[in-house]
């Protein structure tokens, strides 16, 4: 699951746009979940309490703190790829999206 991470007041945020709901640093350290950093200073901290993280802005991949390529859509991929909104290709770790369901339903 990939969830978006804001730091404030030294504490952890999970919203979109903006710091909306607390979240304790031992869930964002679950090893089933990709924290998002939405800044460079929420980066850092999550880089410092071991949870699986990555930021980006604009670029094509970014590398996670543990390895994987995180690949925007309409990349190329590699076995360490996690394809971001895919349009099902199956040579990469794994995929991102919010319709996870259809794709499932519609590629089985």
């Amino acid at each position: 699951m990939e969830v978006d991470v804001w730091l404030k007041d030294k504490e952890f945020w999970l919203g979109h746009d903006k710091p909306t709901y607390p979240i304790a640093t031992r869930i964002l350290q679950n090893g089933k979940i990709w924290c998002h950093a939405k800044n460079i200073q929420t980066m850092f901290a999550l880089m410092a309490s071991n949870a699986h993280c990555f930021y980006h802005t604009d670029e094509k991949v970014v590398l996670t703190s543990r390895g994987y390529l995180w690949t925007y859509p309409n990349q190329d991929l590699t076995p360490a790829s996690i394809a971001v909104l895919p349009d099902i290709r199956t040579n990469g770790a794994g995929i991102c999206s919010d319709v996870i369901e259809d794709i499932k339903c519609n590629h089985t």
